[in-house]
C-alpha cells in the first residue's frame, strides 16, 4: 500500500542539485500516440531496484493533457516545511548540498499556527524542512502548537539530532510516527553521501525508540531508502538489515534536474491529474506540490499564495485556478513536469516512484 504524503515528502528531499538554477520547463512536443507497451509493472515485480530509465515518462508527459483540479471543500494541508537550515551537506541535496544555494531562513510560528487553525482533530500533520526540521529552533513549538489545535504532529528527519533526551522530549508532546532519511546501511558509504553525519548515530536512535515502544505502545518508526541509479546492495539485504529495527521501509525514486526520476519502478499508459495540497514554504509561501516546493528554492516564485496575505482557502484557490490554467506560471511549469507519477498507481497501489515493505510484528 502507498504512503502519498512519505512519498512526495521524501521525493522532495533526496534529488539531485544537478542544473538546480534550470528555469521553467520548455513546451511540449505533442504526440498523437503513445509507445506500445509502455506499462510494464508486471515485469517489474516487488523486491526489485527501478530499473526503468526515467526519460521514458517523457512521452506521456508530453502526450496532449487537459489539467483539472479536483477542489477539496478543506484544503488538503500536505506537510509544513518549517526551515531551511542544515548542519549536514549531503552529496544529493538541492538545497544543502554542494552546489547548492544554501538558505537559512525559517517559518514564523504564527504562520505556522494559521497553517494548522481549523484543521480536522485528529489530523496527521507532517513536519519536515528543506534542511533539518530538529534545527529549527522553533521545531518543539512547532509540535506543541499542533498537539494544542487537536492535531496529531509526526516528523520527518535526517536522524543526526535524535538524542535519547530529545527523543524522550518530542515523545512526551505527543509524536508518534518518526521518518528517517538513511541512504546507505553501509557506514563508510552512508558518510560519503550524508556529509557530517553517521549511520551509528541512526542506528542508535532507532534501538532507543524501540525501547520506548514499551511506553509507547502506538509509536511507528519508517525508514526511507534513496533509489540511487547505483546499488551495492541487493534490495533483500536493505529490507533484511532495517527489519528488526523499524516499523516500516520505502523505496523513493531520486530526482534530478528538479522535474524529472533517474529511476522508475514502471511507466504509466497515460497522465494522471495531480492532488494539489497546502505545503507551507520555509519563506511563507506556499506550494501545491513537491516540484513547486524544490522549484521555489532558488528560482522567482513571487506569483505563489503567502501565509501572511492569504488564508489557506485563498491560497488553495489561487492554486487550483494557475493549475487549471495552462498559461499561468505554474501551468507553465505543469506542461512538461514529470511529478505527476506521484499520483497514478497501478493495481498493485503503488506509484512508479514509490513502494513501501511493512515489517509484520515490528
Amino acid at each position: 500500500m502507498k504512503h502519498p504524503v512519505l512519498a512526495r515528502v521524501w521525493h522532495k528531499l533526496t534529488g539531485s542539485v544537478t542544473a538546480s538554477k534550470s528555469s521553467t520547463p520548455t513546451s511540449p512536443t505533442k504526440e498523437s500516440t503513445l509507445p506500445q507497451a509502455v506499462e510494464v509493472s508486471r515485469s517489474h515485480a516487488r523486491g526489485m531496484w527501478p530499473s526503468i530509465d526515467g526519460s521514458a515518462l517523457r512521452r506521456v508527459t508530453e502526450l496532449p493533457f487537459q489539467p483539472k483540479a479536483s477542489r477539496s471543500d478543506i484544503p488538503p494541508l500536505g506537510y509544513v516545511m518549517t526551515t531551511e537550515r542544515c548542519h549536514l551537506t549531503c552529496a544529493m541535496c538541492h538545497f544543502n548540498g554542494p552546489s547548492a544555494v544554501k538558505k537559512a531562513g525559517t517559518l514564523d510560528p504564527a504562520l505556522v499556527k494559521k497553517a494548522l487553525t481549523g484543521r480536522l482533530p485528529g489530523e496527521k500533520i507532517w513536519f519536515v524542512a528543506t534542511g533539518e526540521f530538529f534545527s529549527d529552533p522553533n521545531a518543539l513549538l512547532h509540535l506543541r502548537t499542533a498537539v494544542d489545535l487537536g492535531l496529531s504532529p509526526r516528523v520527518i528527519t535526517h536522524g543526526q539530532l535524535l538524542t535519547p533526551a530529545l527523543i524522550d522530549e518530542i515523545l512526551a508532546i505527543g509524536v508518534n510516527e518518526i521518518l528517517v532519511s538513511v541512504d546507505s546501511i553501509d557506514s563508510d558509504r552512508y558518510a560519503k553521501v550524508r556529509r557530517g553525519g553517521r549511520l551509528e548515530v541512526i542506528l542508535d536512535a532507532c534501538a532507543y525508540l524501540r525501547g520506548r515502544k514499551r511506553d509507547y505502545p502506538d509509536l511507528r518508526v519508517g525508514v526511507t531508502a534513496i533509489c540511487f541509479s547505483k546499488q551495492p546492495d541487493e534490495r533483500a539485504i536493505v529490507e533484511a538489515f532495517w527489519r528488526p529495527r523499524v516499523d516500516y521501509l520505502q523505496f523513493v525514486s531520486e530526482y534530478h534536474d528538479m522535474f524529472n526520476f533517474r529511476r522508475i519502478f514502471f511507466v504509466p499508459e497515460k497522465r494522471s491529474d495531480c492532488r494539489l495540497e497546502l505545503i507551507p514554504l520555509p519563506t511563507g509561501r506556499i506550494a501545491p506540490c513537491c516540484a513547486i516546493a524544490i522549484y521555489a528554492h532558488d528560482q522567482d516564485v513571487s506569483w505563489l499564495p503567502h501565509l501572511a496575505e492569504d488564508s489557506p482557502e485563498e491560497a488553495y484557490r489561487k492554486l487550483c485556478d494557475m493549475y487549471d490554467d495552462p498559461a499561468s506560471p505554474l501551468g507553465k511549469i505543469c506542461q512538461t513536469c514529470n511529478w505527476w507519477v506521484q499520483f497514478h498507481t497501478n493495481d498493485r497501489g503503488e506509484t512508479p516512484i514509490y513502494q513501501r515493505v511493512e515489517f509484520e510484528g515490528a
